[in-house]
């Protein structure tokens, strides 16, 4: 039977001189009336903070309980004052600490959080998702997770979770003055965080979508599909379809389904590779915030998400977030980028507005913001889960520039200097041949076309008329060396019937300006 009028202090000490000074701190403390106070301070080097609390709370019978962390310099002495007046406030709350946030980063370290609750902004106590360590009280005696934290970080929030997952509230208290004059940084282990995320992420953060299309490459393919099951960011799904006309990749999918539950795999041998890509655009979980493609053939970094939803936690007005990355060759090797990978020498991360960056790429066409496998897109800024801009390109299978410049109309770009994705160059891949060439000059005719409506990136119609201009002369050169290939004709004819369709348009706005 826990006593409602009873307070535990307890800390873990490294040792006993760091005890005897926290002693010291704890006797500036005034204690409620009514209330009685024990002091457990436990020297435990070979102890998690976790099973350090588990011990103590077995040992007490107080209902509510404040954890210290050693080192700690009071400021206020009013800190329990504080801790029973927010309990006695809200029967609701069942932690209160000096510092929290109302969402934890992506890597699970609550310092490196844009927005801190302290005591400095708020004039009551204040929900938050998960507190600091430094001063934390708690009302009740539920098992802190020493099966997920062994080490003396994450052991806070993990147990902010753990009550909140139960209905219960965690709230940064009023502090009629600051408790502490600072909170000192723990140490993350590696294997703690990794378990805190494992259990905690799709409790904390947004679920991505990765989708992947493939076929006839099982090699490439796996090694994609391991980047994707590496990610730091665990919250994810990864939906696969495969129109391979054998069952190797089938076969070897076997063993990743009985592994992990968050992939999902679909054959379709009946496929041509139009409908393959089309199955991928059409994938949708409505569940799902964000998504990612990755091509068979590249690879994401391990922090790729980390990094890339934490931006767009930090800055919700973004409408897509890319970055640089590196090419390599068929075996993995690391290889000098080509021509327009990397083009800019972005050297820190650049919030790149809208309408400068959707007016470079149409006058230069140039798809300088990255492959498919590149871009982080946020769902609610496509239309109906639709890739692109208009519907034509989408017969090319362009699914890269099309969306990019769709989502420009949204919002600007975030560009990290942070390579985090691999772009690999081979002899197979379909980007490096002719017909897909000549495809998205087509793509690139009709991109510019659509702008020409709405004037979208240009300032007036003489800009845009100077863009098409120099494209049409550009791409005239082009036409002529498609149209003397035999396998291109037709589409080297469509590329005839854009520029055609651009001529016209140019035409007529120059025949209104003159009229």
């Amino acid at each position: 039977m826990l006593d409602n009028k009873k307070i535990a202090i307890i800390a873990k000490c490294s040792n006993d001189d760091s005890a005897r000074l926290l002693a010291g701190e704890i006797e500036k403390l005034i204690v409620p009336s009514d209330y009685e106070v024990e002091v457990l301070l436990y020297t435990a080097k070979n102890k998690g903070l976790a099973s350090v609390y588990n011990t103590a709370q077995s040992e007490s019978n107080a209902a509510v309980n404040l954890f210290l962390q050693e080192g700690i310099k009071l400021v206020s002495n009013k800190v329990l004052v504080d801790v029973i007046a927010a309990f006695a406030a809200d029967e609701k709350i069942a932690m209160v600490g000096a510092v929290g946030t109302k969402q934890l980063p992506t890597n699970a370290d609550i310092f490196t959080t844009k927005e801190m609750v302290t005591s400095t902004n708020i004039n009551e106590t204040t929900p938050v998702q998960v507190l600091a360590a430094g001063i934390v009280a708690v009302r009740g005696n539920l098992k802190w997770r020493e099966d997920i934290i062994a080490g003396d970080a994450l052991a806070i929030e993990s147990q902010c979770i753990e009550y909140t997952k139960r209905g219960y509230k965690v709230a940064v208290a009023r502090q009629k003055e600051p408790w502490l004059a600072e909170v000192t940084k723990k140490p993350i282990a590696k294997a703690d965080k990794t378990r805190f995320l494992a259990e905690y992420s799709t409790y904390l953060y947004p679920l991505v979508s990765i989708v992947i299309p493939t076929y006839n490459r099982p090699e490439y393919f796996c090694q994609a599909l391991e980047s994707a099951l590496n990610q730091t960011y665990r919250n994810i799904e990864i939906f696969i379809t495969d129109n391979s006309h054998n069952t190797k990749t089938k076969e070897l999918m076997k063993k990743y389904l009985a592994q992990d539950s968050r992939i999902i795999y679909e054959h379709h041998p009946d496929f041509d590779a139009n409908g393959n890509w089309e199955r991928a655009w059409e994938y949708n979980n409505p569940q799902a915030e964000f998504i990612n493609m990755l091509m068979d053939d590249d690879l994401f970094k391990p922090n790729k998400l980390e990094v890339m939803v934490q931006v767009y936690m930090d800055n919700p007005d973004i409408a897509l977030v890319t970055s640089n990355r590196e090419c390599i060759d068929s075996k993995g090797n690391i290889i000098p980028a080509i021509k327009y990978i990397n083009a800019f020498d972005i050297n820190e991360d650049v919030r790149i507005p809208r309408i400068g960056a959707g007016r470079y790429m149409l006058r230069n066409q140039h798809n300088f913001l990255g492959e498919p496998t590149t871009v982080l897109v946020k769902k609610s800024n496509l239309v109906n889960n639709y890739y692109g801009w208009d519907r034509l390109p989408m017969t090319y299978r362009a699914t890269d520039f099309p969306t990019w410049l769709g989502l420009l109309t949204k919002g600007d770009v975030m560009f990290l200097a942070e390579k985090l994705s691999s772009f690999r160059l081979h002899s197979d891949q379909e980007s490096q041949q002719d017909y897909i060439k000549l495809r998205m000059c087509i793509c690139w005719a009709m991109e510019l076309y659509h702008a020409g409506e709405k004037l979208e990136f240009f300032e007036n119609q003489e800009n845009y008329q100077e863009v098409v201009r120099q494209f049409i002369i550009t791409s005239l050169k082009h036409l002529a060396e498609f149209i003397s290939k035999d396998a291109l004709i037709i589409d080297a004819l469509k590329y005839n019937n854009e520029l055609g369709r651009l001529m016209t348009r140019l035409n007529t706005n120059e025949k209104d300006e003159t009229a």
